[in-house]
């Protein structure tokens, strides 16, 4: 791995926690002002849920506003989707170049100002585990590395989560789900319409091959193709429903397209034993950048 690179905390302000394991003190920023990530905060603009929203799989802080046996319930169910309480992350970066990428405590990863984010959810002998919900799950920083380490508990062991930005011939993420247990496992990547910052916007997905293309651009690249794969729009229900209940199917899906911007994907792979899956994940471009392949290095 390529690590010349920085890292800083970006906490809401009024929220004075970092993720557990983080080193040193936050940056305490107010919402309205320029972030630590290079002005990258993206302004949360309210808009309605999709339909059966409760049944979706949401970032960890969304997930805590939605559920009522939080003391993070806002005063209605309308404000959780701008309600700041949770929105904790790492940013990630090379010291040279201007692209920031975001981790959640959770894992959950996304280009600073995308509108999409990519999230991790492990199959083991029993059930899948999605970390945003997860009890059983904990973060630190690797080290003096800039690489964010999140491990979830799982029968058997653990399966460990790490993010890194490194150089191909550009900047991009790269994340790494290792199988450190001694039973075969599946862990899924999914395209996700909300980030660490707020609620995203997703229109049109594709797969090809082991790629995945957001809005026609080269977004997520693993190192091979999956197993499965399910995409799905607001009208079709979160594609998470499908994968969490098994029923992703091996043929290549369609592309989609939700005009109303809650596309969504997932795609799955098996994990033998102390097996690893790894993936590159492009920055965000202002629009009318040129696309670049997110091109997985040999």
């Amino acid at each position: 791995m390529s690590l010349d690179a920085s890292w800083q905390t970006w906490v809401e302000a009024g929220q004075r926690r970092c993720p557990a394991g983080c080193q040193g003190s936050p940056v305490v920023t107010d919402p309205e002002a320029p972030s630590a990530a290079a002005g990258s905060v993206r302004q949360v603009e309210p808009r309605p849920l999709p339909p059966r929203a409760a049944a979706w799989v949401w970032p960890w802080w969304l997930h805590r506003q939605l559920d009522p046996e939080t003391s993070a319930l806002p005063a209605g169910p309308a404000a959780a989707a701008s309600y700041p309480t949770g929105r904790v992350w790492t940013t990630l970066g090379l010291s040279d170049q201007p692209e920031r990428w975001l981790v959640d405590g959770r894992g959950l990863l996304a280009a600073a100002g995308a509108g999409w984010a990519l999230d991790w959810w492990v199959r083991d002998d029993d059930r899948w585990h999605v970390p945003a919900s997860e009890a059983a799950v904990r973060q630190r920083l690797l080290g003096a590395a800039p690489v964010v380490e999140t491990v979830a508990r799982v029968t058997g062991g653990d399966v460990v989560h790490r993010s890194w930005v490194e150089r191909i011939d550009h900047a991009v993420a790269a994340v790494e789900v290792d199988n450190t247990t001694g039973s075969a496992i599946a862990v899924a990547l999914a395209i996700r319409p909300a980030t660490p910052e707020g609620l995203g916007h997703i229109e049109r997905i594709a797969v090809d091959g082991a790629a995945v293309l957001i809005e026609g651009a080269p977004a997520v690249e693993a190192d091979r193709a999956p197993a499965h794969a399910v995409l799905s729009t607001a009208a079709g229900g979160d594609a998470a429903a499908t994968v969490l209940a098994d029923r992703a199917g091996r043929r290549a899906p369609e592309p989609v397209s939700c005009p109303l911007g809650w596309a969504t994907a997932a795609a799955v792979w098996p994990l033998g034993p102390h097996e690893r899956l790894r993936a590159v994940i492009a920055a965000a471009g202002p629009p009318g950048t040129p696309a670049r392949r997110t091109r997985h290095p040999a």
